[in-house]
């Protein structure tokens, strides 16, 4: 059994996984009717998710979902909304 486990004397991570469905910009075959993204009240969708480039090595200059390590005072909303604002200046979730 564990008793009191700080986890401030381990390290967490966290990674924010940001979507958006919005109008398609480009589909191919956008407005048809057999389009499986076509949304009979608002035309052709599409699913867009929440990158940002990194820019340290090991991995400078690969895409990721933004996040990092967890604080010792911070749960998980904090940390993803502190997380968003450093990373890719999203402040408004």
């Amino acid at each position: 059994m564990i008793e009191n486990m700080v986890h401030g004397s381990t390290t967490h991570e966290v990674l924010a996984a940001v979507l958006q469905v919005r109008p398609a910009s480009d589909c191919i075959n956008a407005g048809q009717p057999d389009d499986p993204r076509r949304s009979s009240d608002t035309g052709p969708l599409e699913l867009a998710v929440l990158l940002w480039q990194r820019a340290l090595d090991p991995q400078k200059g690969t895409w990721s979902l933004p996040g990092g390590r967890l604080g010792d005072e911070e749960d998980l909303d904090l940390s993803v909304r502190r997380q968003l604002a450093e990373k890719v200046d999203v402040r408004d979730v």
